[in-house]
């Protein structure tokens, strides 16, 4: 098959159909041949090498004001090749109108054009035969990885970088042990991050500090001390050991800290990685509404998700300059972007939230600002003009009394109201 992709400079609408069926070639039409080879050429080698495919792409220039040659350049690509297929979803409306009328002036050639709606993964049959490239009910999707390699980054993982994106397996969404944690910091009257930081700067004095997270379940005993905590703080500390999520006791004259599983451990590693893991758990958990009757498997709403994602802004691997996002959800070809803040926020956050977002989701993806604690009335006000002034949407978890309702707002993000 043989795409002809009119060129826009957002890379999801240039890559719609490639994303249900991978061409043989892709033929991008312009008004620049130099500026789409530099803007695109080594992002689709790295978006098909993660699907381990090899497409031969050819770049047309021509110019917009001269429409005859719009026309005559497309009769000579579906005569070169028979099999084209154009997608129109973006594109100069006078290439669009140039497609259109080859279309129409040979039907014998059977060309196809069509158009997608991003938003919900729907192809408009333009050329009105009744068939598209959609085979049943199948719609285009990207995944995480995908939509950062697209936009010229690449997604770091733990197992090349200490600190790097951690891929959880599917365990994590059911496991007991991280609801009674999420249960205890919701009810921890804002004394969460405290009682985290108590735990953080205690493994800070160790010598072996670096391999505490990073070394497995070896460990996950280390030497620790309440005597200096706060009683807010052993409030905290207390609920978690309560809960046998922890264990502190005196061995051989040495107080030690014993976390329950790896799991455990890790979801204490950072003052706010449990907002961002629970909200990546009720993500991954999260299923479409089905009729009364329908008996089949419910459909995910989110068709890829990850959490503390590590970017490394140039996609190149010798780089050091990295982004984080805590949390990026996909449905389809929609992204979220999610920066979580479980205490004070700066405002610079918003505008940082905001940059990666745009620039590694592109013009599709929604950034969403998830506050775990309630800040003053006053800071909250001005963070929430802020945000709607750069369209991020504000989400206040502790308002959800429910981990099922925070997780139908997740949904909102995605599905029409």
């Amino acid at each position: 098959m043989t795409l002809v992709e009119l060129f826009e400079k957002s890379v999801i609408d240039n890559l719609c159909s490639s994303m249900i069926i991978i061409p043989d070639r892709i033929v991008f039409v312009g008004t620049s041949k130099k500026e789409m080879q530099r803007v695109f050429d080594e992002k689709y080698i790295r978006f098909f090498g993660l699907r381990r495919a090899t497409v031969e792409t050819v770049y047309v220039s021509l110019d917009p004001l001269d429409p005859k040659s719009a026309v005559d350049t497309f009769d000579e690509l579906t005569r070169k090749y028979d099999d084209c297929v154009f997608d129109l979803t973006g594109g100069n409306e006078s290439f669009i109108v140039a497609a259109a009328r080859i279309s129409e002036r040979y039907p014998e050639r059977g060309i196809q054009l069509h158009k997608f709606n991003v938003k919900n993964g729907t192809i408009i049959d333009l050329d009105l035969d009744g068939k598209t490239i959609l085979d049943g009910e199948r719609t285009p999707e990207i995944s995480v990885r995908e939509i950062i390699a697209l936009n010229g980054g690449r997604v770091i993982f733990d197992d090349e970088r200490v600190g790097g994106t951690h891929v959880f397996d599917d365990s994590i969404l059911d496991d007991p042990l991280v609801d009674k944690l999420w249960t205890i910091c919701k009810d921890s009257d804002n004394n969460w991050n405290e009682a985290i930081h108590y735990v953080l700067d205690c493994i800070s004095k160790l010598p072996n500090k670096n391999m505490i997270f990073n070394g497995g379940e070896e460990y996950n005993k280390v030497p620790f001390s309440m005597k200096e905590a706060s009683e807010n703080i052993r409030k905290v500390l207390n609920a978690i050991r309560n809960e046998k999520l922890i264990t502190i006791a005196n061995e051989n004259g040495v107080e030690m800290l014993t976390f329950a599983s790896e799991t455990v451990k890790r979801c204490m590693s950072k003052e706010g990685i449990l907002l961002e893991i629970q909200l990546y758990r009720l993500a991954k958990k999260a299923k479409m509404p089905q009729k009364k009757n329908d008996t089949s498997p419910p459909e995910k709403v989110f068709t890829d998700a990850m959490t503390g994602v590590l970017i490394d802004i140039d996609g190149h691997e010798e780089s050091e300059l990295t982004n984080e996002i805590d949390v990026i959800l996909q449905r389809g070809l929609q992204s979220v972007f999610i920066s979580c803040k479980n205490g004070d926020l700066k405002t610079e956050e918003i505008f940082k939230l905001k940059t990666v977002a745009d620039r590694f989701g592109g013009k599709y993806a929604k950034p969403v600002l998830a506050l775990g604690t309630k800040l003053d009335d006053v800071k909250l006000e001005t963070i929430k003009k802020i945000a709607k002034d750069y369209n991020i949407t504000v989400l206040e978890t502790y308002q959800y009394s429910t981990d099922t309702q925070l997780q139908n707002r997740l949904r909102t993000f995605v599905l029409p109201k």
